[in-house]
């Protein structure tokens, strides 16, 4: 697999985006149609947020070309810029950022939609210092390889297994760091939730650590609006006080982040990269 990342790299690298966007659809379709496993689980996933069932297949196999498409421009990342970002990216709500930036520890509230690799990349190009948690891959190389993508865009990665010690140290200098909110693949312990009408695990990580350091969470999406063009949007922040300046608890503020990652996950459904069984 290793290997395979470091030709598709050489290639996205040589061709024009538009011609590496054609080549990456015309191989998901290939994925969708004979990786059995992954159709399904992709399907069981997304069955709760399509109304139209006749739609389930076709939106599944949109959620495979999509996903083809992230890796396409997060294996660019040498060519994102701000000339890239000024043609293909929209920035929504980014007073929201700002309102707390340097004040707070900021926990970026993100999920795995759009393509929120290239997300953190385009919020360190606009000037914000961020740090991300990445759940490591099995294999080193492949670890490495995502590792050095990131850091052209010199968002810097913290390890899960050093993630906690680090990220009170970080937060508490009101630095901001970038969760996935929507999956726990470490621990498998965290909030049990009725999420889009289903039980899930959410992480216990963004609450957590707004709680312990009263830091700030800033729900952040980087998402496809069109075949070659982005949105960035930052929602107001969720607060871990009270307007009376008492504790909120960890369940109020799970039920906050909660609502939100409903809102994205049911309309972008078809860019929510969910390749193993969710729903519990």
């Amino acid at each position: 697999m290793y290997y395979l990342y470091c030709i598709a790299r050489s290639l996205v690298l040589i061709l024009p985006r538009r011609c590496s966007y054609f080549i990456a659809g015309i191989l998901s379709s290939i994925k969708f149609y004979i990786s059995r496993r992954d159709r399904k689980a992709v399907i069981f996933n997304i069955a709760p947020l399509v109304e139209n069932k006749k739609e389930l297949r076709k939106r599944a196999k949109r959620v495979f070309n999509n996903f083809a498409l992230y890796l396409v421009d997060f294996l660019n990342t040498s060519r994102i810029n701000r000339k890239f970002i000024k043609r293909y990216v929209s920035v929504s709500g980014i007073d929201n950022l700002n309102s707390v930036v340097g004040k707070k520890g900021i926990i970026a509230l993100t999920a795995h939609i759009g393509n929120y690799e290239l997300g953190g990349g385009i919020v360190s190009i606009l000037g914000y210092d961020i740090h991300a948690i990445a759940f490591p891959h099995k294999d080193r190389r492949i670890n490495d390889f995502f590792n050095s993508q990131r850091s052209i865009f010199k968002v810097k990665v913290i390890p899960t297994g050093r993630a906690v010690v680090r990220c009170i140290r970080l937060l508490r200098n009101k630095k901001m760091i970038a969760f996935l909110g929507d999956r726990d693949f470490v621990s498998m312990k965290g909030y049990r939730v009725r999420f889009c009408g289903r039980d899930a695990l959410l992480p216990k990580g963004p609450s957590f650590f707004a709680l312990k350091t009263d830091s700030v969470i800033i729900p952040s999406f980087f998402v496809r609006e069109r075949k070659y063009f982005y949105r960035l949007i930052f929602e107001p922040p969720i607060f871990p006080r009270y307007n009376n300046g008492s504790l909120k608890s960890e369940k109020v503020l799970v039920e906050e982040q909660l609502r939100i990652l409903e809102k994205y996950v049911r309309k972008y459904s078809d860019q929510w990269y969910m390749f193993q069984k969710y729903w519990l």
